[in-house]
């Protein structure tokens, strides 16, 4: 932290936490960290099965900040480009199968329902908390 970090931070009071531990302490894992006030979608259990409704894993992706692509079912235009082509055989599979549920009689889709996706990746899905004791203990 440069001299003027560390004057600026006095001047706002702020005490930005440099070290590993106060970082974990303060982000990830403390009684007040940001990770554990965060909202986290409500797992239910339905005839033996673990359940999170679709609309609080949307939410809870969209506060994370993941890209997601959105398209409305009934708009046409929402799922070409400028010149009526399709992003990739997928967008256009999923737009066929959009129409088909506005079509078929009884269905609650509607023309503004929105269809969203999102890609994640993770290289270290911690099924246990994993602490080290150094800075080199990423999976």
């Amino acid at each position: 932290m440069s001299l003027f970090d560390a004057d600026q931070d006095r001047k706002q009071k702020i005490n930005h936490p440099i070290s590993h531990n106060k970082i974990r302490v303060s982000y990830l894992e403390g009684r007040n960290s940001i990770v554990r006030s965060m909202t986290m979608p409500e797992v239910d259990v339905v005839r033996d099965y673990t359940h999170i409704p679709a609309k609080q894993i949307v939410n809870h992706l969209l506060a994370l900040g993941v890209d997601v692509l959105t398209y409305r079912a009934g708009v046409d235009a929402d799922w070409v480009d400028n010149e009526g082509l399709y992003e990739s055989k997928f967008i256009k599979e999923s737009h066929q199968r959009a129409k088909a549920m506005l079509q078929y009689k009884g269905s609650r889709v509607t023309s503004n329902t929105h269809v969203i996706f999102a890609r994640m990746w993770s290289d270290g899905f911690k099924a246990f908390q994993i602490k080290g004791k150094n800075d080199s203990n990423s999976l």
